[in-house]
């Protein structure tokens, strides 16, 4: 039985090889290889709260959100960048 192995090419060169990793399993080996380069996931809850902020800023315009709930959201937010940061 063979091994699977998967490589990151860019312009023809080659960025990251699994050569000697020899996956048994080629699903395996396709999930590695999808998820390499994924964002980890302090980024993802970053690139979350930005989108929060946004909608927030949104709402605030739009709705007339109070700016007193507005600033509380804020902490809260904040709160999380916080524990991301450690």
């Amino acid at each position: 039985m063979g091994w699977y192995e998967w490589r990151i090419l860019e312009d023809g060169k080659i960025l990251h090889d699994t050569r000697r990793a020899r996956y048994d399993s080629p699903g395996i080996a396709l999930r590695d290889a999808l998820n390499y380069d994924a964002p980890t996931e302090a980024v993802q809850e970053l690139h979350d709260l930005a989108h929060l902020v946004t909608a927030l800023c949104n709402e605030r315009r739009h709705k007339g959100l109070p700016l007193t709930e507005l600033a509380a959201r804020a902490r809260q937010l904040a709160v999380r960048v916080t524990r991301l940061a450690r």
